[in-house]
């Protein structure tokens, strides 16, 4: 419920396992990721995080006051772009 409702959506190629060689496998096609707004819980998932998220502005406007006092309680930083 909001403004609790606020996730962290990632564009990229999934792990899919390993190959006869122990060689990881990504998935050819890429796919939506979906993260709770934690810095630890994304980096354990994707070690490559850097700690910031992008935001669009047209998006983050429409968010209500509730959600964006929310996002900016999260321990990422966040980059209005």
């Amino acid at each position: 419920m909001p403004p609790n409702n606020v996730i962290v959506k990632h564009v990229d190629r999934r792990l899919r396992g390993r190959d006869e060689k122990g060689q990881v496998v990504y998935s050819p096609d890429f796919t939506n990721t979906y993260y709770h707004p934690i810095s630890s819980h994304i980096a354990r998932k994707n070690p490559v995080f850097g700690g910031s998220v992008q935001v669009d502005r047209t998006f983050y406007e429409r968010l209500t006051y509730g959600q964006q006092l929310e996002i900016s309680s999260f321990d990422f930083n966040l980059n209005i772009v």
